[in-house]
């Protein structure tokens, strides 16, 4: 099923009034990406909302996930190691 860009649209809009319904924020982004690496954002703000915050809130989200991969490889002093070892 392929959808209609009205029908996206509406879609898209519906899930970002819920965001910013929620505890009034002041900016709400919505991020995907294609198969082939290209990404999409799609924004609501408020007025008084700044692009720097916008920055902000990506800059936090990129930092979150790379802390979230890199312990994944960080030795954690697991109890398995020393069975490893033996």
């Amino acid at each position: 099923m392929k959808w209609t860009d009205e029908q996206r649209n509406k879609a898209i809009n519906h899930a970002m009034d819920l965001a910013a319904g929620v505890d009034n924020f002041r900016q709400v982004l919505i991020l995907t990406m294609t198969h082939e690496g290209a990404m999409n954002v799609v924004q609501l703000r408020t007025d008084d909302a700044t692009q720097m915050e916008s920055i902000g809130m990506f800059r936090l989200m990129a930092a979150d996930v790379e802390q979230r991969m890199i312990a994944c490889w960080k030795d954690n002093d697991s109890p398995m190691r020393e069975d490893d070892d033996e």
